[in-house]
């Protein structure tokens, strides 16, 4: 579970085996905004889940699979990169909006998803700023057809610019273009936004280096690669 005052933490819900805890089970099955009492105790590592009152139960998105799998990376994504016990009402916020916003369907999904890694990212202490160059000092990093996304930094250097040994990620033009829309939070640019095909690879396997890079024990995200296959 994650909690705005408390942070992730692990809880089990006494009875469930036995039938009785399933109005608690069907509030708490993922994705679920609730309300809750939580018995805490610092010298157990799962807590006792009490009473439970479901206050969201993204209801568009589960009946949509393709949906479910995009808030599944959500979740995923979340749980592999805070620290259990650790509070982080900014992280919390910025999933519930991104859930809500995903079960509005208003907005394409892919593009919530990198907005929400991108800000999720900024939260816990990484910012991906793909504007200006490291290298040259230039404020906005001077594009071309093939340019670098240097890993450690989380910076775009310009094309005639020579990175050295800097980690890096071959990305196109238009991706870097994207990812700067995407990094000013402009919704109405995002609305009528369409990447190709190589810049939606480009784009989330460059956010999954970045934050791979600066994670090194988030291991394999499932949940993306059950998205490709869905798409």
């Amino acid at each position: 579970m994650f909690s705005k005052s408390q942070g992730k933490f692990a809880a089990i819900a006494k009875g469930a085996r036995k039938g009785k805890a399933g109005a608690a089970l069907g509030s708490v099955s993922p994705p679920s905004l609730i309300e809750a009492i939580v018995y805490f105790k610092s010298s157990r590592s799962v807590q006792i889940l009490g009473q439970v009152s479901l206050i969201n139960g993204y209801s568009a998105i589960k009946k949509d699979l393709t949906l479910m799998s995009y808030a599944s990376a959500m979740l995923q994504i979340t749980e592999r990169s805070l620290t259990d016990g650790e509070a982080n009402p900014q992280a919390f916020e910025t999933l519930n909006g991104s859930l809500c916003e995903l079960g509005a369907n208003l907005l394409n999904p892919r593009i919530i998803l990198w907005v929400f890694e991108l800000y999720l990212l900024k939260k816990i202490g990484f910012w991906l700023n793909p504007f200006p160059c490291p290298v040259c000092g230039n404020n906005l990093a001077v594009l071309g057809a093939k340019n670098y996304l240097l890993l450690d930094e989380g910076s775009v250097c310009c094309t005639t610019c020579d990175p050295g040994n800097k980690p890096k990620s071959w990305i196109s033009g238009e991706s870097v273009s994207i990812l700067r829309l995407l990094s000013g939070g402009k919704r109405h640019y995002l609305e009528n936004l369409k990447p190709s095909k190589r810049a939606e690879s480009e784009i989330t396997q460059g956010i999954e280096k970045f934050l791979k890079y600066h994670h090194q024990s988030i291991g394999e995200l499932t949940a993306l690669k059950l998205l490709d296959k869905l798409e």
